[in-house]
């Protein structure tokens, strides 16, 4: 199975947009929610006539931020396993 192009960009602007909040705030769900908050945001801005309002795009920014954080959350709980 072949992933679109602008599926991916969407996904890892989710993951990016994940980490960045979870980078400055250190908590998870305000990071997935900025993913969500994102997405949402550029699929309005696409429903106002600057693109294709498509709700795979949305889903695809709100994976990329899911991944991202649980990435970065089960590496900690792996090291703090470790510790």
């Amino acid at each position: 199975m072949r992933i679109p192009g602008d599926k991916v960009v969407h996904l890892l602007a989710g993951a990016l947009i994940a980490l960045t909040a979870l980078l400055l705030t250190g908590n998870s769900l305000i990071a997935v929610a900025m993913a969500v908050v994102a997405g949402a945001w550029k699929e309005w801005w696409d429903s106002r006539g600057h693109g294709q309002v498509e709700l795979a795009d949305l889903m695809a920014t709100i994976v990329g931020g899911i991944l991202a954080v649980t990435s970065v959350e089960l590496y900690r709980f792996i090291i703090g396993a470790l510790g």
